[in-house]
């Protein structure tokens, strides 16, 4: 990381309040100092791993850490329903909900008498580098940073993805061919006529190699969620955003790769700004390959520049 002063911040625990769900747990670091100050929300990952994580072994972690230290802005993140001390259910709450606390919790950080409420920003990271630009209502959002993000259909993502990860896993070529086909067929099912995992492998055992684990939910989250997901435009959400743009990408990502970010840098063009990190994989860490990504054991390498860029670009805009 280059030299960037570490400032001093005052930590604040609170809640959001989301209705029909409880309360969610949300975390602020405010830096010192009078006066109004600009503001960032964390829109998340699609994981239940909690905002206020400490494991410096996480990417995700020291990249936050070096935002809320560095960046001089109110820094909001908050927790899913059921994690880090939020009311609910994580593996039940679907994508509409876990939206409808992000914006709650926009609202909510825009009311604090120490943000300026018109130099309010969106992170997202992941998953949430794919929905950002859904999440401000009011106030205007002043600009949108997406992060290993995603901007093509759920179901192109999956796709690529399952071949991807077929492939790092060592598998042959024809059987990822096999696997391939009875993946379209099942995720045609799943996401776009929406039936439910347990309900296509009952009706179609030859589709089982298509799924792993339980069939009540995938990756932690309800099968509702990712039928919401695939309902989204976010291409459409993205061309529509005129607020200056910020979007970085990993060369060794193979969770979002380059297909998953395009149409967002497309979209934002005009008025943005787009970085690769040749080495960076989905979780801030270089390596040398997507392959050594996959595989990668023992400590590893934080790429630092992620954070840079991003202080350099809120600092340009929030002028």
């Amino acid at each position: 990381m280059n030299a960037l002063l570490a400032i001093t911040l005052t930590i604040l625990n609170t809640v959001v309040p989301l209705a029909g769900v409880g309360n969610l747990k949300a975390v602020v670091t405010i830096p010192e100092g009078a006066g109004k100050k600009p503001a960032l929300l964390l829109a998340g990952w699609l994981s239940c791993d909690s905002v206020a994580s400490t494991d410096e072994n996480d990417g995700f972690v020291r990249f936050l850490d070096g935002v809320a230290k560095h960046s001089n802005f109110v820094f909001m993140r908050v927790d899913k329903p059921g994690v880090g001390g939020s009311e609910g259910n994580c593996a039940a709450t679907d994508f509409q909900t876990e939206l409808a606390g992000y914006r709650a919790a926009w609202k909510q950080l825009a009311s604090m008498p120490q943000v300026d409420a018109s130099k309010m920003f969106v992170i997202g990271l992941s998953n949430g580098g794919g929905f950002a630009p859904l999440v401000p209502t009011e106030p205007r959002a002043a600009g949108f940073i997406s992060i290993s993000g995603w901007g093509r259909t759920w179901f192109e993502h999956m796709m690529s993805f399952e071949r991807r990860r077929l492939t790092l896993s060592g598998a042959a070529p024809a059987e990822i061919s096999k696997r391939m086909k009875a993946t379209a067929r099942f995720y045609d099912e799943y996401l776009n006529k929406r039936r439910s995992p347990a309900e296509i492998v009952k009706a179609e055992p030859d589709l089982a190699i298509a799924w792993e684990g339980s069939t009540a939910t995938q990756y932690g989250r309800p099968p509702a969620f990712y039928q919401q997901l695939q309902q989204l435009n976010l291409a459409d959400a993205w061309c529509a955003v005129d607020a200056p743009s910020l979007v970085i990408h990993g060369g060794q990502d193979w969770i979002m790769d380059n297909d998953d970010v395009s149409p967002i840098a497309q979209c934002v063009a005009a008025h943005g700004k787009f970085e690769e990190l040749p080495k960076m994989d989905h979780f801030f860490f270089d390596h040398d390959s997507m392959a050594a990504s996959f595989q990668s054991r023992g400590p590893k390498q934080f790429d630092s520049r992620s954070v840079d860029i991003v202080m350099e670009w809120l600092q340009h805009n929030s002028r």
